[in-house]
């Protein structure tokens, strides 16, 4: 099924009065304060295959009331969730839902959506993702691509907050912003049915042994060894698109040549362009 997808937003940023807020010591206090309530309150368990059928369908108030959230494609309702808090210590205008839609090769080209949140205030852009297991990134703009070097991806759309209610469902938040709803249910049934597949007893306790810990807030920056991990699959152009780090003082003079080395192995105008932002970018933070 072919999903419609834009690289557009449906609202203007213009439109919307970014406000004079914390500060970001204040900001990545109150949000470790969530990330803790998420954590504590909202615990990841195993459901059985006839409740998998509602994993996309949670709300922020649905979780709040039943205190819990299926292990298995949880991303949806901790990102509602989070916005639903984050909410509550910043104004609406500041905070955007954005949707991924991912093609899963190795599941018969199935097809599913991660969801992350922008932060966008007077002194940055700020991007929380809760990106598997009990990780949460948090760091600044831009978005970085975190799945298997095999699964590609495009944005879907990016939604302001303030159209979203408590009680929105990520179908109800479709709705308001006119996607094809029922389409979507469409191309997530076939990874439904490979989530019910792998949804056994014994891939539970294996979670549950090793990796159900408390969700932890992670500096989310790539390091050397990231950069470096992601250029031994070549220089693919997916790969090289995963290349958005941004060239800030704490990555050292290795990461950035190794950056520059991929972009430069694709001769292409849009990566001539990159190298040039990079390096400006790169400059301006020096002096």
């Amino acid at each position: 099924m072919n999903i419609p997808k834009t690289d557009t937003l449906p609202y203007e940023r213009q439109a919307l009065k970014k406000e004079n807020v914390l500060l970001f010591p204040e900001l990545k206090k109150e949000i470790h304060r969530i990330i803790n309530t998420i954590s504590q309150d909202i615990p990841k368990v195993r459901f059985e295959n006839e409740e998998m059928d509602s994993i996309w369908d949670v709300s922020a108030d649905s979780l709040e009331q039943q205190g819990r959230i299926c292990y298995m494609n949880c991303c949806v309702g901790q990102t509602l969730f989070f916005i639903h808090k984050l909410k509550e210590i910043l104004p609406a205008n500041n905070i955007w839902l954005w949707i991924e839609h991912l093609y899963l090769p190795e599941e018969d080209n199935s097809q599913n959506f991660h969801f992350f949140v922008e932060i966008d205030i007077n002194w940055g852009r700020y991007i929380l993702d809760f990106s598997h297991d009990h990780i949460v990134y948090f760091y600044q703009w831009t978005y970085k691509n975190r799945w298997k070097h095999s699964i590609t991806s495009n944005f879907i759309n990016v939604i302001p907050s303030t159209l979203i209610a408590h009680t929105d469902s990520i179908f109800d938040i479709w709705r308001k912003v006119g996607m094809p709803v029922e389409e979507y249910r469409v191309a997530l049934s076939q990874h439904l049915a490979k989530l019910k597949q792998d949804n056994t007893l014994e891939q539970w306790e294996d979670f549950d042994k090793k990796r159900n810990k408390p969700l932890t807030l992670v500096d989310g920056e790539f390091s050397l060894e990231d950069i470096q991990d992601y250029l031994k699959e070549g220089f693919s152009e997916m790969n090289i698109s995963k290349l958005h780090i941004s060239p800030s003082t704490k990555h050292n003079i290795e990461a950035h040549r190794l950056v520059l080395h991929a972009l430069l192995q694709q001769n292409t105008p849009e990566n001539k362009r990159r190298v040039s932002d990079y390096l400006i970018n790169w400059h301006r933070l020096q002096s």
